[in-house]
């Protein structure tokens, strides 16, 4: 089984087992059940610290109260600022499902105002930890990202995502 059949099926499996267990399921309407937010939050939260775990990386992550994990590979920066809240941001980066090979996304030059919610709210709040020149990987859970809705056909609903990034410029216009 390939990797983006394992893990499919391992939020699929996730997905019934919180389904059939009865936390926090109702029906929307006659035909679509969903889950509650906190089984969701639960669910993204095990994915990615599985994640972490097989790739070795726990103790390199550190995870602020949204949820979003953040490792800096890079440290090298151009200065000490880091974006806040009416910054403009250009950024460089990769997008990819925690299978660590479906590539979604991908940039040279994006750019955006933090604060203003241009981009995915996990964006948003997780390249405030990040100063001009630094490299690294956000880890957004589903609630900061796409929620349940997904994006398109290759970003599920209620998955988390993983992003490389470069923050090339931090500026006021």
């Amino acid at each position: 089984m390939n990797k983006i059949n394992l893990l499919k099926s391992c939020v699929y499996l996730a997905f019934v087992a919180v389904l059939f267990s009865g936390v926090g399921c109702k029906k929307d309407d006659d035909t679509t059940p969903s889950i509650s937010a906190d089984s969701i939050k639960k669910l993204n939260e095990k994915l990615i610290t599985k994640y972490l775990a097989d790739s070795g990386w726990t103790e390199l992550f550190k995870k602020d109260t949204n949820n979003i994990y953040w490792r800096i590979t890079d440290t090298n920066s151009i200065d000490n600022n880091m974006p806040i809240p009416g910054n403009y941001v250009i950024t460089k980066y990769k997008g990819y499902l925690l299978d660590g090979v479906t590539k979604f996304d991908t940039s040279n030059s994006l750019k955006f105002r933090v604060g203003s919610y241009q981009v995915i709210k996990g964006w948003d709040f997780g390249i405030r930890r990040f100063k001009k020149g630094q490299k690294g990987i956000l880890l957004i859970p589903s609630q900061m990202a796409y929620g349940t809705t997904g994006s398109g056909k290759t970003i599920p609903p209620n998955t988390p995502l993983r992003f490389d990034i470069q923050v090339l410029d931090i500026s006021n216009d």
